[in-house]
């Protein structure tokens, strides 16, 4: 935590390893390179990741999350005052190596919330009303589907997910708000640590039903540089703890 901020991120063995996918790695990967291109430049690029900032309940969180592409033609927004001033500080950031020696772009434009689009691929027959979740949190308002019978694609279509997200999010208020309290009590457990490292683990069975217990990690890092948090939460910033 950095002051009353949480900071959760998943924590795997393996950065490649899949949840929810049966073990079957599918077509996906395969498909958004057929269908999609990098811009100019920027073909070596591993992912476009971008976090947006809303509310869950009372909860004001920022969500990260990766971009397949950009939908459209490649209109783009300039970075406002404040978002330059982040990409400033972080451009001076002193960070960890990486072992891959990969880094960070910083444009002066970005593509609008508006033209982002995720790429699924689906069986001929199958909806894409498990996706909904991920494309609600991560606010993606166009799918491109791609579908297939055994690896043969059939048909290509570009879907506007307004309408269905709506629906979502109407059917899944009672599960939405156990979620903010599920992340307060995430909070008030990592205070209860002194703030430090801490990892969440999730017991699906016993008798009362699924638990998550929340330990101290070992492993003893902060959730972000120390030159980051000073200049973040500086005092000017309020006593709150909130960017």
């Amino acid at each position: 935590m950095v002051h009353n901020t949480l900071f959760i991120e998943r924590c795997e063995m393996h950065p490649e390893f899949l949840t929810g996918q049966g073990g079957s790695r599918g077509f996906g990967h395969n498909f958004e390179r057929a269908f999609t291109k990098f811009p100019s430049g920027e073909n070596n690029n591993a992912g476009y990741h971008r976090c947006l900032r809303y509310h869950i309940g009372d909860l004001n969180c920022a969500v990260q999350f990766e971009v397949d592409a950009r939908f459209g033609e490649p209109e783009t927004t300039k970075i406002d005052a404040e978002a330059e001033d982040v990409g400033l500080s972080l451009a001076r950031l002193t960070l960890a190596e990486t072992k891959g020696g990969g880094g960070v772009s910083k444009e002066s434009s970005l593509a609008p919330q508006s033209a982002v689009i995720e790429a699924k691929t689906l069986l001929a027959d199958r909806d894409w009303d498990r996706d909904l979740p991920q494309l609600w949190f991560g606010r993606v308002p166009w799918l491109m589907i791609g579908r297939h019978d055994a690896g043969l694609f059939t048909s290509v279509d570009v879907v506007d997910t307004g309408p269905r997200l709506a629906e979502w999010e109407e059917d899944s208020q009672p599960q939405l708000r156990k979620l903010a309290t599920l992340l307060t009590q995430l909070r008030q457990a990592v205070t209860m640590f002194g703030g430090r490292n801490c990892a969440a683990i999730h017991q699906p069975g016993g008798l009362s039903g699924p638990v998550i217990y929340v330990c101290e990690s070992k492993l003893g890092r902060r959730a972000l540089p120390d030159d980051f948090i000073q200049h973040a939460w500086a005092p000017a910033k309020g006593a709150t703890g909130e960017i």
